[in-house]
């Protein structure tokens, strides 16, 4: 009696299969949050914002992720220069997953064999700190100029230099300063008040001049 084996996988059915267990069981990118940060070492604790899911039987079961301890975390900085940034709790990341075991290498800078056979592991999470989604978007951010800020303290470069935080910025200060210098007067004796003299307003106005070619 000849058995009914339409239901049965085909060749193709099992080789799409093992790939897509073979993508699922694979470590590549995923967005994680910041749960600590160690400024000493310059390693994170990352929890993953996404979650497992199991499918069986019964349907669909949520799985937890560990929290992903000390991953070294991308920092914008080489040999002779960089730039720091405080990282804190909630600042969300980019966790990337090395794909060989980097144990040797983070711990004291070996270029060896790896000390395990892991590949794309979670235990080899690498966090870049920045990536956001649409909830905490830059809403201010300017696309024709560089913008260096702490807090509500903002250094903006394009074709010129601006300081400022929420009170004030620099180069209205600059300009009230020299404008101060220009206004000073001397006391004679003899004559009363007497204006700065001629070259000294001269240089003060050149001044004016070269910080408003610098600073805005």
């Amino acid at each position: 009696m000849n058995k009914d084996r339409s239901n049965e996988p085909d060749l193709q059915d099992i080789v799409d299969g093992a790939a897509e267990d073979l993508s699922y069981s694979l470590n590549s990118h995923r967005i994680g949050v910041i749960e600590s940060f160690n400024p000493a070492n310059q390693t994170a604790t990352v929890k993953l914002v996404d979650k497992g899911v199991l499918v069986n039987a019964n349907g669909e079961t949520l799985l937890e992720f560990s929290l992903l301890t000390d991953c070294p975390v991308f920092i914008h900085k080489g040999i002779n220069g960089g730039l720091t940034i405080p990282i804190v709790k909630g600042d969300t990341c980019l966790v990337c997953f090395n794909d060989r075991d980097m144990d040797n290498w983070l711990e004291n800078g070996l270029v060896q064999r790896p000390n395990t056979l892991r590949a794309h592991d979670l235990s080899d999470a690498i966090a870049i700190v920045g990536i956001r989604n649409q909830i905490n978007k830059i809403t201010d951010y300017k696309n024709d100029a560089t913008v260096l800020n702490y807090l509500d303290t903002k250094i903006i470069l394009d074709d010129k230099v601006r300081v400022e935080n929420t009170a004030e910025d620099l180069k209205s200060i600059m300009d009230a300063f020299i404008d101060i210098i220009l206004n000073l007067q001397t006391v004679d004796p003899v004559t009363g008040l007497e204006p700065i003299d001629p070259a000294t307003t001269a240089a003060l106005n050149a001044l004016l001049i070269r910080v408003g070619d610098l600073l805005k």
